[in-house]
């Protein structure tokens, strides 16, 4: 191993960039390599030279790299095509090319780099998380994420979500993952530049992937204009999809008549579960959190939750539900139910849902929900605050449970 990190020095000396040895974590002998670069911890941004040097000197040096995560640097087209080697064999020096993970999130890296980085993912045995977002990929760059899709051996994650694709690239995308041959398990198109009138279109082409798909786990369409018809869409999709863990809908115009859809598919399903052997769908994470779902959306998920279904966590928060949709919510949670995570901070919490939070908290039940806030009494009134504590640990509780539903699948 220490005869690698000199070569690796060496080479990246002799191109005039000796500092790239500062990437290099401290590694111990038999252990793989992760490079892990956040641009704003850098002196400078990271430029398509250093990505050059930097790849051409970890394939020369023949270390074992299974992550490189540079993300908000200033990599462009050139420095993809370099570090998309790293998802390839060399035997002349004895790289491996068994790169596991690939974020260049935040990057500027366009249709051409995209290009290279899927003709590498194709070819690769070992690549299974792939994170483009944030950069210009644009219509072009779509189409060459659609193409790649056709033929994966290996990709379990794709984040390309803010990266300028319009409708025909999204269709593209869903057309390709219509089919079971396909090994994509999560998937994050969120940020798409659509068109309000486009967004419905968009939404059957999803909900047409989603009849077929059998191996998606997750799907984050955040921020994607849709509203409550094209929800009606993905919704009726969901009932026949026996698969599908995680849905993100967060940041779109869904109202009260699209949770009710959702709500609709989730109690169907619970309904008729004892009849037809597992859960369909079998959701365990649902993100509607800064849409407008108001009282009667929180009511019907309500409904949903006191029938049993299948969700783990329900994310509502910044909803303009009041106090009774609150408390519906807050009621339902009395019932036998699988959640596990509530997020409802950013609504508005009145004297019933105070109340009825609080009996939940405090009272004598079984509730075992953890909630993205609490409860407490002040001058013998009762108020309601966040907690800061969950502000950040959705993540990691999303990769949890996706995790489990992958063992079960």
């Amino acid at each position: 191993m220490a005869h690698q990190v000199e070569k690796f020095a060496q080479f990246c000396a002799e191109q005039g960039r000796p500092e790239l040895l500062e990437l290099l974590p401290e590694i111990s002998e038999g252990a793989r390599v992760e490079i892990r670069v956040e641009g704003a911890r850098c002196s400078r941004p990271l430029d398509d030279d250093d990505a050059t040097v930097l790849a051409t000197g970890l394939v020369v040096s023949g270390l074992d790299v299974s992550v490189v995560s540079l993300p908000n640097h200033a990599i462009g087209n050139p420095g993809a095509a370099a570090l998309s080697t790293l998802l390839l064999e060399e035997p002349a020096t004895g790289y491996a090319g068994a790169l596991n993970r690939l974020d260049l999130r935040g990057n500027a890296v366009g249709a051409v780099g995209v290009q290279a980085i899927a003709d590498a993912v194709r070819k690769s045995t070992a690549i299974v998380d792939l994170d483009l977002s944030w950069n210009p990929l644009g219509e072009e760059g779509g189409y060459r994420v659609a193409e790649m899709l056709e033929s994966l051996e290996t990709l379990k994650a794709l984040k390309v979500a803010h990266t300028d694709l319009d409708t025909s690239a999204l269709i593209a995308i869903c057309s390709t993952l219509r089919t079971n041959g396909a090994c994509l398990e999560h998937l994050d198109v969120g940020g798409a530049v659509l068109a309000a009138e486009q967004s419905e279109d968009f939404a059957k082409h999803v909900a047409t992937m989603l009849g077929l798909n059998r191996r998606l786990l997750s799907l984050s369409l955040g921020n994607c204009r849709i509203g409550d018809d094209s929800v009606g869409h993905i919704a009726t999709a969901l009932q026949g999809n026996p698969t599908l863990t995680a849905l993100n809908l967060k940041a779109n115009r869904v109202r009260s008549a699209g949770a009710a859809a959702l709500a609709d598919a989730l109690r169907r399903s619970a309904l008729s579960a004892g009849r037809r052997g597992p859960l369909t769908p079998p959701l365990k994470i649902l993100d509607l959190s800064h849409n407008a779902i108001g009282d009667e959306g929180a009511a019907a998920l309500a409904d949903a939750v006191a029938h049993e279904c299948s969700l783990y966590e329900l994310r509502v928060a910044h909803n303009d539900i009041d106090d009774a949709g609150l408390a519906d919510l807050a009621r339902a949670l009395h019932h036998p139910n699988h959640l596990r995570y509530v997020a409802a901070w950013g609504n508005r919490f009145g004297k019933s849902a105070n109340a009825e939070f609080h009996d939940l908290y405090h009272g004598d039940n079984d509730c075992y929900v953890e909630m993205d806030f609490t409860t407490y009494e002040v001058d013998g009134k009762l108020r309601a605050a966040e907690r800061v504590d969950l502000a950040f640990t959705g993540a990691k509780r999303e990769a949890q449970v996706l995790e489990r539903a992958r063992s079960m699948n």
